[in-house]
């Protein structure tokens, strides 16, 4: 006898940005969600600069292949801060990938990092070697989306005001302070901003809001997960 209620679907987050693509394609059931397939591309020259295509030759091209490593045939996307979505609906389309819904960093970050239902507050620091995104959220506020410059200094300097500026607006401590991205990854960099800003910093869990079973393959691993945190949020979203 079929069983009505086994059916699955695939989802695939494509996160575009001017220094990488990257992709996660999650198969989802009503009882479990797995990462079927992951993987990024950075390109060997400038593709996009400010959110602007200078090369849509060149991007067509690798959106072309990072396309052959997922079969869905739709992605929800997140693109560079300043793009045109119209103007990238169309790239997209001459690389067979059909965009399902456009969505903000902002909102990705949230649907990955943040534990679905909590009602605490969080400071989400994802870190690139190009840029570093800080998100403040808690549930009965709009998040707050501030990006910074990558270097150590602007990263401690940007940590130590905004959680300043959270504690004199709401008269208590951020509870999670939460990285992703690349450079969540190497223990130096995260030791250096906690010993100089004297928080409690933590590496996120990409992975908390997915049912996720262990024994398929390829699960993504952990220290290579954190980079992936936009990506996983747009599958959510």
């Amino acid at each position: 006898m079929f069983n009505l209620f086994s059916k699955t679907h695939r989802v695939v987050g494509l996160d575009i940005k001017s220094g990488y693509i990257r992709f996660v394609e999650i198969v989802r059931t009503l009882a479990e969600d797995h990462v079927h397939s992951y993987g990024e591309i950075v390109p060997e020259e400038e593709v996009i600069r400010n959110g602007e295509i200078v090369n849509e030759q060149k991007l067509v091209t690798y959106l072309r292949d990072i396309k052959k490593n997922f079969k869905s045939r739709t992605a929800i996307i997140s693109l560079p801060d300043g793009a045109n979505s119209r103007i990238y609906h169309d790239v997209l389309r001459k690389a067979g990938i059909k965009p399902h819904a456009f969505v903000s960093v902002d909102m990705a970050l949230v649907q990955s990092l943040v534990p679905k239902g909590s009602e605490t507050s969080f400071l989400l620091v994802d870190a690139e070697p190009e840029i570093v995104n800080f998100l403040t959220f808690v549930a009965s506020e709009k998040p707050l989306l501030y990006q910074g410059d990558p270097a150590n200094h602007s990263v401690i300097s940007n940590l130590n005001r905004i959680y300043i500026d959270w504690y004199d607006i709401h008269k208590e401590k951020i509870h999670y302070i939460l990285f992703s991205g690349s450079r969540a990854k190497a223990p130096e960099f995260l030791d250096y901003v906690a010993r100089e800003t004297k928080l409690d910093l933590k590496r996120a869990n990409v992975l908390v809001n997915l049912t996720l079973n262990t024994e398929k393959v390829p699960i993504l691993p952990r220290e290579d997960s954190y980079k992936y945190a936009v990506a996983i949020g747009l599958t959510l979203s």
